[in-house]
């Protein structure tokens, strides 16, 4: 499935596909990025929708961009517990690095038997042009202030200062993004962190703890259907024991509430988002925030940049 927010028989589908971006705009869209904003404005439309029982994230993606995914997986996280509804994700061939970030948010993580993920680490890229530079007859200077300001920049050697205080930025991260894992997942960052961002494929990816079934998306669907209608029948025998216990207490028993529900005879509507019972995570770390003023770790590019890897 791909394209947009999906509405299948009360299953919202969210596609989360291609490289992932904190902000894109329509030419980045056709191009097969994805943005954290639109995937959690989809978020926001499924879990509102009173048409909407439960939500399905469909991901096919290797990663992409750390800044946002943090705050938007813990986003999904709060969605889903706070309506009640329950939500599965399927990687569908991939959710990588960053993408798995966002696969682990959900209660159940199914793939397909070739399907990877896994990924769980930080990666910055430095390019130096200088040689290239000279090659052309090109010669930079920068006229700055501050002693940082153009830490990273391509057209010298990374000196070793700058190369350390960038590395202590990425293991900062990589806490981060352990961290998050080990609350969603029920892992410990010992196991999470022995991963050494090893990608995992099919059975292996459940056996590593890292994902909870394999099938396809059609039969993950079919599943969570299976799931809601089982919570639905729930509900309604549970509605009906209540009912037939309020009429054989003895009426001086009964709340001036109970009494008026048993004299009209009244039966509340059933909600199936409420059988959902997805357990709440250790809260993830907030993700530092960073001045624009310095080489970025939100894009690569020819500066030194961190990314969850594509």
């Amino acid at each position: 499935m791909t394209g947009g927010l999906q509405n299948l028989e009360g299953i919202a589908i969210i596609p989360i596909l291609g490289t992932l971006v904190r902000r894109s705009s329509y030419i980045g869209a056709a191009s097969g990025l994805t943005s954290y904003h639109e995937i959690e404005a989809m978020a926001e439309a499924a879990f509102t929708d009173p048409q909407v029982r439960a939500v399905l994230l469909e991901i096919d993606s290797s990663g992409g961009e750390a800044g946002g995914v943090f705050d938007l997986a813990q986003r999904l996280r709060t969605l889903a517990q706070t309506s009640g509804k329950p939500l599965w994700a399927i990687a569908d061939e991939a959710a990588l690095s960053a993408a798995y970030a966002i696969a682990c948010a959900a209660d159940r993580l199914w793939l397909t038997r070739t399907a990877e993920v896994g990924s769980i680490g930080v990666v910055a890229v430095h390019v130096d042009e200088s040689v290239a530079d000279a090659k052309a007859g090109m010669t930079y200077t920068f006229l700055h202030a501050g002693a940082h300001k153009v830490d990273g920049h391509p057209h010298a050697p990374l000196p070793a200062p700058v190369a350390a205080d960038i590395q202590t930025d990425i293991d900062q991260l990589h806490d981060q993004f352990i961290a998050l894992v080990a609350g969603f997942r029920r892992l410990t960052p010992e196991v999470v962190r022995a991963t050494e961002a090893r990608v995992y494929r099919g059975e292996a990816a459940i056996q590593a703890g890292l994902a909870d079934q394999l099938g396809t998306t059609r039969e993950a669907l079919t599943a969570l259907q299976r799931q809601l209608a089982l919570s639905a029948g729930r509900s309604l025998r549970n509605k009906a024991a209540a009912l037939s216990a309020a009429r054989t207490t003895p009426r001086s028993q009964l709340s001036q509430q109970e009494i008026s529900m048993n004299d009209h005879n009244l039966v509340t509507p059933v909600d199936d988002a409420q059988e959902n019972t997805a357990p709440t995570p250790a809260q993830s770390p907030q993700t530092r925030r960073r001045s624009m003023k310095r080489p970025s770790l939100l894009k690569l590019s020819s500066d030194c940049a961190a990314n969850l890897p594509s």
